[in-house]
């Protein structure tokens, strides 16, 4: 809803974590990607624009998976 720097993170996640954010679409160009920010969670900082599209993926290292945590501040 309106342009600003935002904090996305998984902290809190039961596994380790790669986070990666795609501007409008799964294919679109790769905005960030953050791997082991604080032990096996992931952060990224990006600035988005009011009204900007994007995908955020949580993804799993390697065979990991589980249940996570998205914080988007």
């Amino acid at each position: 809803p309106y342009s600003g720097t935002f904090i996305i993170d998984t902290l809190g996640s039961a596994f380790d974590t790669v986070l990666y954010v795609r501007d409008f679409t799964c294919t679109g160009t790769q905005l960030g990607c953050s791997d082991d920010y604080s032990g096996a969670t992931s952060q990224l900082s990006l600035y988005f624009t009011a009204g900007q599209t994007v995908v955020i993926v949580v993804d799993g290292y390697s065979t990991s998976s589980g249940a996570f945590s998205l914080h988007i501040n």
